[in-house]
């Protein structure tokens, strides 16, 4: 079980339970422990509190210790362990069930789990693009661009066809609103580009200008946030188009910026932010 299905089993915040995944909370909520127990009662409140005692209230034994299974800090990790993350939260799979499908020892993939692998060997991704070839292969080796090779909504041509998405409500003045129409790039075409968004005001100026259209690409996971990038998000309250940084205090917020003095830096709760987008390019108009 991934993380997504995880959140909803329990019905609780994915953005919380991602910042959990990522080592950013040092212990479980009160609340998340009522929810897990409430799904779950097979697991130990003692356990989940404290990281003492069995796992299981009724002393079942697991294969894996708690230690061997509870997730480090990502800064302790090399890149194969969140990219193998990726991927699992991605397919709605474990360890197991992946290295059943790739025909592969889980052991190895357990091990990359937990850190002690650094980048994926050349085998492991031939045998990922053999079962899943959505993925992108530079991604897999490097961990540079974008994870999947294409990954455009139904309703979008591979010519980029622009139209109002998900229920996005018009954006207020400042921020920006999708456009409808057509736009054929093709360096946004193999960048990923799924929509384009015409920026309202001057807050990110003059890195973008009013009238500046915006080529970005959803991101799916929110455990590979490009610090300091412009980012498209999307609210109940319409589309902001700001820098986003890590929150210094709380893991549970992005701290978004502008580059235009006028407007000051804010903060937004994960559980506010509906889908993200980050820019990947410009058309900018002189």
């Amino acid at each position: 079980m991934g993380v997504r299905q995880l959140a909803e089993q329990i019905d609780y915040p994915e953005a919380k339970l991602y910042s959990i995944s990522l080592g950013r909370v040092k212990r479980l909520k009160d609340e998340l422990v009522e929810r897990i127990l409430a799904r779950y009662p097979q697991y130990s409140r003692t356990w989940l509190l404290t990281g003492e005692g069995p796992m299981c209230s009724d002393g079942a034994k697991y294969p894996y210790s708690a230690a061997e299974i509870s997730p480090e800090p990502s800064s302790t990790k090399g890149m194969a362990c969140k990219m193998l993350r990726c991927i699992l939260t991605d397919l709605g799979l474990e360890v197991k069930q992946l290295a059943d499908e790739l025909d592969y020892p889980a052991s190895k993939l357990y091990d990359i789990q937990r850190g002690r692998t650094k980048q994926l060997k050349n085998e492991l991704v031939g045998r990922i693009l053999a079962h899943y070839p959505q993925y992108s292969r530079t991604w897999l080796l490097t961990g540079e661009g974008a994870m999947h090779t294409q990954r455009l909504p139904s309703e979008c041509s591979t010519n980029i066809q622009m139209q109002d998405r998900s229920g996005v409500r018009p954006a207020p003045v400042g921020t920006g609103t999708l456009i409808e129409g057509q736009y054929v790039v093709p360096e946004f075409i193999a960048a990923g580009a799924e929509v384009m968004l015409r920026l309202s005001g001057n807050a990110l100026a003059p890195k973008y200008s009013n009238g500046d259209i915006l080529a970005c690409r959803r991101v799916y996971e929110m455990t590979f946030i490009q610090w300091g990038k412009v980012y498209v998000i999307e609210t109940q309250q319409g589309i902001i188009v700001r820098h986003i940084f890590e929150h210094p205090t709380a893991p549970d917020q992005f701290l978004c910026r502008s580059d235009n003095s006028a407007y000051p830096p804010f903060a937004i709760p994960l559980t506010e932010i509906r889908s993200l987008y980050i820019v990947l390019g410009a058309i900018v108009l002189e």
